[in-house]
């Protein structure tokens, strides 16, 4: 009996340590955003740099020529919040700020907003978008890069 009581006190400190029954590595990596591009797109990797270049529209087209499409989640999404401030260096207000001075300045708009982004990247030709690294399916799109949370 002395033996039952001293393993479920083991068991129940293991439970309350949070080290028996979760992940936390496995949860973090949830979080954290994976970069995609259809499949014809030529490259397999990007920097983080290069990507805010190509989502503030500085940079238009691909090294072969075909155009860049932009596949940008929706706004006021914790996904959205979370590309801003991990790869743009702004919050949302900033970003539409942005995209009000380029309309005036240049004659441009921000990029389109989707709610399934690997869908559309899977259709759309030259495209690139950002998603939760736990709904990325293997196959269907090119991964270059992950965001860490």
């Amino acid at each position: 009996m002395k033996n039952i009581k001293k393993i479920l006190a083991i068991l129940i400190a293991v439970a309350l340590s949070g080290s028996f029954g979760t992940n936390s590595e496995a949860q973090n990596k949830d979080d954290d955003i994976i970069v995609i591009v259809n499949k014809r797109v030529p490259i397999n990797s990007i920097s983080a740099g290069e990507l805010k270049m190509l989502f503030l529209k500085k940079r238009t087209n691909w090294s072969d020529g075909s155009r860049i499409v932009l596949v940008h989640a929706k706004s006021n999404t914790d996904l959205r919040r979370k590309f801003l401030e991990k790869v743009m260096d702004m919050t949302q207000k900033k970003e539409r700020l942005y995209w009000q001075n380029q309309k005036i300045q240049r004659g441009i708009t921000g990029p389109t907003e989707f709610v399934r982004t690997q869908k559309s990247v899977f259709f759309l030709k030259g495209s690139i978008g950002y998603m939760w690294r736990r709904d990325y399916k293997e196959g269907v799109t090119k991964s270059v890069l992950v965001i860490p949370d």
